[in-house]
């Protein structure tokens, strides 16, 4: 039997003996009811070829079955019980495509145990991606084609994005619903061991105005858990926050970063990023996992009152270097992390033509597991005047932040406390580096695990000159996605 298109025809069956003996002694009248029979089943759609094969081998099996069976039913019994074959054969094809389907769509994503003594898999194109971003959306192994993916160039294209609304009795700043940042990130496979991450932020300024940044752009080599090298523009690994929240304001608990943690372009007082080499990684170490970063790079800028991370290289190049070492606690005290960093690099202000020693220690203790989250980090500033000759200047800034999740509601609290020394030229550069105290309380509700609605409440406390503090209350609403 020839199958073609859609449709059986009947002169397409090239019909053994047995089969003309049995349709003359049906009879011509039979043959037609059958015929009918046939035609109106045919003209289902198999939906691939398993089913027109067992469609086929149906009919073979109905046709050439015993004859003494055929002459002893009426007519009207041999095509009722030729319809009821019929039907049960195209519902038992029906699931068994279905099945074939599932098994297609779950075969990628199964991964299966190798077998004893072959090497282990190498980790994914997005593994050894900084600390809170594994368990989040730059981990998570591309969804399947057929689910609405998108991708760029066959790389799965992620993203962020966030929109809401702002109240506050500062007459100095805007007020009223506000498009915050569109945020797109991906995450190349380049083969074994070879990494690369990519992000670009479409962001509104306090100005109103568009800005474009390539937020991070970089590429390495993964040895192994123990190290990674990368190199490119990446967010500096100092403390836990910065390098657990990202651009993405979904990820984070809270509507806002804390303001001295904040973006450079956004008002921050720390270079956040750096464009140079890092290397990072983790050994097990008495029950937990012991943690390093390691890093060089640019020195940054002070221009027109921001820090400019001078991602072009510099005319005299002024290195910036660092380390973080940190320990995550497994058993009683599972989830725990705590840490220590310390970052030295040389600070050129363009506008004031000085540069400042910038020396930075702390630490860190964070507890993010839900349905818990603490967080408090520690920074002591030791500043020293390369130009002006006036000495080191001591500052420290430091936050604690406490949430805890019921259901889809998390509600929350922050509090800030900085004291910036105004005779240190670097924080005297800064267009926000001022003391302030800043206390918020929050509640976030999650819509889905990609979709979250904040409602934030915040008073901050700005010494001015003249010992002076100048009061700011504002009341935040956001709608924040991941994608």
């Amino acid at each position: 039997m020839v199958i073609t298109g859609r449709r059986i025809t009947e002169n397409q069956f090239s019909s053994p003996p047995t089969l003309e003996s049995n349709r003359r002694r049906i009879g011509v009248g039979n043959r037609d009811r059958l015929k009918d029979v046939q035609d109106g089943s045919r003209r289902r759609k198999a939906p691939n070829w398993a089913r027109q094969f067992l469609l086929a081998a149906t009919f073979t099996a109905l046709i050439c079955g015993p004859t003494h069976a055929a002459v002893a039913q009426s007519d009207s019994e041999r095509i009722a019980e030729l319809e009821r074959k019929l039907e049960q054969s195209q519902q038992t094809i029906e699931e068994m495509a279905a099945r074939i389907q599932k098994l297609e769509m779950a075969g990628p994503q199964q991964q299966q145990a190798p077998a004893p003594g072959a090497q282990p898999t190498p980790p994914s194109a997005v593994a050894n991606l900084p600390a809170k971003e594994a368990g989040h959306a730059h981990d998570a192994q591309p969804a399947p084609a057929d689910q609405g993916i998108i991708t760029l160039f066959g790389t799965p294209l992620h993203g962020f994005g966030d929109v809401g609304g702002l109240v506050t009795n500062a007459k100095s700043r805007r007020k009223g619903f506000t498009v915050g940042s569109l945020d797109f990130y991906l995450t190349p496979d380049f083969g074994a061991n070879v990494r690369g991450l990519a992000e670009l932020n479409f962001e509104v300024n306090s100005e109103g105005d568009l800005d474009v940044d390539l937020e991070r752009f970089q590429l390495g080599y993964a040895f192994g858990d123990y190290a990674t090298a990368w190199l490119g523009r990446f967010h500096t690994p100092f403390g836990y926050f910065n390098t657990a929240f990202h651009h993405g304001t979904q990820l984070q608990t809270a509507v806002r970063r804390p303001q001295f943690l904040d973006f450079e372009d956004k008002g921050g007082i720390l270079p956040v990023h750096t464009v140079g080499l890092w290397g990072t990684g983790g050994v097990a170490l008495g029950g937990g996992k012991l943690t390093y970063d390691l890093y060089v790079g640019n020195a940054a800028s002070i221009e027109d009152g921001t820090l400019n991370m001078n991602m072009a290289g510099l005319t005299r190049f002024r290195p910036s270097f660092g380390t973080t070492v940190g320990y995550t606690f497994r058993g009683a005290l599972e989830g725990l992390k705590a840490g220590l960093h310390w970052l030295r690099g040389d600070v050129q202000s363009l506008t004031l033509n000085n540069k400042t020693a910038l020396n930075i220690t702390g630490g860190y203790l964070v507890y993010p597991e839900e349905p818990w989250e603490f967080m408090t980090e520690l920074y002591r500033f030791d500043n020293k005047d390369l130009t002006g000759g006036t000495g080191t200047h001591g500052s420290w800034a430091t936050f604690g932040q406490l949430a805890r999740t019921f259901g889809r509601w998390t509600p929350y609290g922050r509090a800030e406390w900085t004291n910036f020394n105004q005779r240190d030229p670097y924080f005297h550069d800064l267009e926000t580096g001022r003391s302030y105290v800043r206390g918020a309380l929050g509640i976030r509700y999650d819509l889905t695990s990609r979709a979250a609605l904040k409602l934030e409440f915040r008073r901050t406390r700005t010494k001015e000159a003249g010992s002076d503090f100048q009061s700011d209350n504002a009341g935040e609403l956001q709608f924040s996605i991941r994608f």
